[in-house]
């Protein structure tokens, strides 16, 4: 006998379709995981920024500014930034939280910090 018989053929093709597949599918889970990084580093570095904005003024001018947002970021439209600030005594805390769209769906992230008047 020489040559292949069409079974060796048809399972040939169907573990090298089986491993094509799974590799194209490993390909796009990797490039889905590096946009979302990429968007989550993102919104830190929005929050971040706020963040430092609000330490940078005083105690007094926090407090009557109160919360807001969320609210567009003006350098990145699709991150919406949302400032939440406690009611209560010194320190207060302050909540920065930016929010964004991911697959259809919208994600966040929070930071928190104690500001002090004193």
């Amino acid at each position: 006998m020489k040559g292949f018989s069409l079974l060796e053929i048809l399972i040939t093709l169907v573990l090298f379709a089986t491993g094509i597949s799974a590799l194209v599918w490993a390909i796009s889970a990797g490039l889905s995981a590096s946009v979302n990084v990429e968007g989550m580093d993102l919104a830190l570095n929005i929050a971040q920024s706020n963040m430092e904005d609000i330490k940078n003024k005083s105690f007094d001018t926090i407090v009557s500014e109160g919360d807001h947002g969320p609210t567009p970021d003006t350098n990145f439209p699709d991150y919406a930034v949302q400032v939440d600030i406690a009611d209560g005594d010194d320190p207060m805390e302050v909540d920065v939280t930016v929010y964004w769209d991911v697959r259809g769906g919208q994600t966040s992230m929070t930071l928190t910090t104690l500001v002090t008047g004193t």
